[in-house]
């Protein structure tokens, strides 16, 4: 399988997110900040829009 090709300890693309590969800094942070702020204060629809 790829993961002893690579060196993978486990398998990087499952179907159920894993909170191991949570990536929480910099930019995604403050999007993140920005999207709980929006929710709380009840303002709705949130788009989150960027290049690939």
């Amino acid at each position: 399988m790829y993961t002893e090709h690579f060196g993978l300890k486990m398998l990087p693309f499952e179907n159920v997110p894993d909170p191991v590969f949570f990536f929480d800094e910099g930019e995604h942070a403050r999007i993140r900040q920005r999207i709980t702020e929006s929710l709380k204060a009840g303002r709705g629809l949130v788009v989150v829009t960027g290049s690939i």
